[in-house]
């Protein structure tokens, strides 16, 4: 092999690994991102400095949501929400990402409910 072969697949390698990485790294650090976010702006709107404070906030208002989309508002909105996220590329890889291993976990049609035993047979 000559040496611009070798170099061209070591580039094209690394810039696969790197685009692998990012896919992996981007819905943890956005969702990360967000509640820290959202945390800091909720503890920012109580004038009163008490520790946990702004935590107890967020976590009702994510259990406030979660009672309103359950309830009140219909999922013919909640589809169409997600419908005009579908039309946006990175935003859609990244919520529908999270949705499903959400889902995969915490929704109706959970697909972790049973635990499995894997026999891993090494030959030395």
């Amino acid at each position: 092999m000559n040496l611009p072969t070798v170099f061209n697949r070591i580039i094209a390698r690394t810039i696969t690994y790197f685009g692998r990485g990012l896919l992996a790294v981007t819905p943890v650090g956005l969702t990360i991102y967000v509640i820290y976010s959202i945390f800091v702006w909720v503890d920012g709107l109580v004038p009163i400095m008490i520790p946990g404070l702004g935590v107890l906030i967020m976590l009702g208002i994510i259990l406030g949501v979660g009672l309103l989309v359950s309830t009140v508002v219909p999922q013919s909105f909640v589809n169409l929400l997600e419908g005009s996220i579908k039309h946006l590329p990175l935003v859609s890889l990244i919520y529908f990402a999270l949705k499903d291993l959400l889902s995969a976990f915490v929704g109706d049609k959970k697909k972790f409910n049973q635990p499995v035993l894997v026999t891993v047979n090494r030959q030395s």
